[in-house]
């Protein structure tokens, strides 16, 4: 893009001459160190998601993208290296390539759980069987709604159950915190029954 200017009857013009550079039809990405996941998944998933674009314009974006791929499947120590380009106008085609480090992928380690009274330990740890586990992050919202649920069960409507995690990188594992607040326990109070009260074997 070239620009210029003219002047005249106080008035300034500004000029842009653009040239219109090679036309790339085919843009192809391709992965480097991706062994863990499905590159052609990966791939589709970058498309479909309408990130192919944002691989020039905004390639942060598909970094953050990636990562949030690979972390809830447990790697979370995986790094995505910035794209490199490789065009090639002779041909009309450019190759976008992507390298990862992904790192170990981590198992669910240690389970503990604080503010619960109404049930041990023994009993919420056998509810939510997690120890052991490759680590992936729906089986933690799993986890806490399987620990809602049994507290619903008993009348704590009101419960609220929350977790922290501490990532311990030597062991490769996860250990995890819930956090329970059981708040008051639902009571009926008094059954009032209204009608015709009589019954019929008939």
């Amino acid at each position: 893009v070239e620009a210029r200017t003219s002047s005249g009857d106080d008035l300034k013009t500004v000029h842009f001459q653009a040239e219109a550079g090679p036309r790339y039809r085919r843009v192809q990405i391709d992965f480097e160190g991706v062994e863990a996941l499905d590159p052609d998944q990966l791939r589709d998933s970058i498309e479909s998601s309408g990130l192919t674009d944002a691989l020039i314009l905004e390639p942060e974006r598909v970094e953050r993208f990636i990562l949030g791929r690979y972390r809830a499947q447990g790697y979370l120590d995986a790094i995505v290296h910035p794209v490199a380009y490789d065009f090639q106008p002779e041909q009309g085609r450019a190759r976008l390539i992507i390298g990862l480090d992904e790192g170990q992928a981590y198992r669910v380690g240690a389970l503990s759980f604080s503010g619960n009274n109404h049930f041990d330990t023994v009993e919420l740890e056998g509810n939510v069987s997690l120890s052991g586990r490759p680590w992936a992050d729906p089986l933690l919202r799993d986890a806490i709604f399987q620990l809602e649920q049994l507290y619903w069960q008993t009348g704590f409507n009101d419960v609220s159950v929350s977790s922290t995690t501490v990532k311990d990188t030597d062991a490769g594992v996860v250990d995890v915190e819930f956090l329970i607040t059981e708040n008051q326990r639902g009571q009926i109070e008094i059954v009032q029954l209204s009608g015709n009260l009589r019954t019929s074997d008939a």
